[in-house]
């Protein structure tokens, strides 16, 4: 089949601004990308990922872009951003492209995707974390009820103040959205790895000032729920991070109280997303 006549130019060449934003079948000696699949290799159009959405069009024999900024693909699956300068149309001439990095790039233009977004605006350590319920029952419970349940978010700290940093929480966070939380300071340096099937819980014995439990004669026994990683901004009492667990994920923010060890625990929508 004649792919040139029909689209109205030449295969794109290899790491020039159109082979950016076409389609190739697979990875090759010369190092053509794959975008999916294409029964046309150098001749369709790639379609823009959610977080940068832009389409191509076929203007005479030139290319016409959608957005002034926009991230194409490069050699061996990396990617590199463009900005397009010259109008052409309603939308931009391709062959007016520079390079930018992409701190340089507009965030209007990496709207969509809340989670791309946060790890490019911020601090791209992941630290890790536990999230662990815990119950106590005490003489008042009737029948196997428990009188007591906190759930645990354990950190390691980010500032390296405390070898764990620890938000007791009022109620689930994999299941609520919005719940209240204390800050507390852990001592424990093993906190993460606790919680696990057939482990020593001699730590959960009551004691008078301890962490896990600061009671008289209460017994308690605590689950891991789950663990992973988080990636942290963190201003003046007002945390935001990228959480990567089995079943606690997303971006969240804890704000403090004013005057206050209260915090907010939220998940966090994003620009024009929603919570699921």
């Amino acid at each position: 089949m004649d792919y040139e006549k029909i689209h109205g130019h030449d295969r794109a060449a290899v790491n020039t601004i159109l082979w950016h934003f076409h389609n190739y079948g697979q990875v090759n000696e010369d190092g053509e990308h794959a975008h999916g699949s294409s029964t046309e290799p150098g001749y369709s159009h790639c379609t823009s990922p959610p977080s940068n959405p832009w389409v191509v069009f076929h203007v005479g024999s030139k290319h016409k872009i959608t957005s002034e900024y926009a991230r194409g693909h490069g050699l061996k699956y990396e990617t590199q951003w463009f900005k397009f300068t010259k109008k052409l149309g309603n939308g931009w001439d391709m062959e007016s492209e520079i390079k930018v990095n992409p701190e340089d790039v507009p965030n209007k233009f990496k709207h969509s995707s809340n989670e791309e977004l946060f790890l490019e605006e911020n601090i791209k350590k992941s630290i890790n974390f536990s999230f662990i319920v815990q119950i106590w029952k005490g003489q008042t419970v009737i029948r196997d009820t428990p009188s007591r349940i906190l759930w645990r978010l354990l950190i390691e700290t980010p500032d390296g103040k405390d070898p764990i940093t620890s938000f007791a929480l009022t109620s689930n966070p994999i299941e609520n959205n919005e719940v209240s939380a204390s800050k507390i300071p852990c001592p424990d340096a093993q906190a993460l790895s606790r919680g696990e099937p057939n482990e020593n819980r001699d730590y959960l014995d009551p004691e008078k000032g301890s962490f896990w439990n600061d009671t008289k004669d209460t017994f308690s026994a605590l689950k891991k729920l789950d663990s992973g990683t988080v990636v942290f901004y963190i201003k003046n009492g007002f945390w935001k991070f990228l959480v990567r667990g089995r079943r606690l994920k997303g971006i969240y923010t804890l704000k403090q109280q004013a005057k206050s060890n209260m915090w907010t625990w939220k998940k966090d929508v994003g620009p024009g997303g929603k919570i699921e």
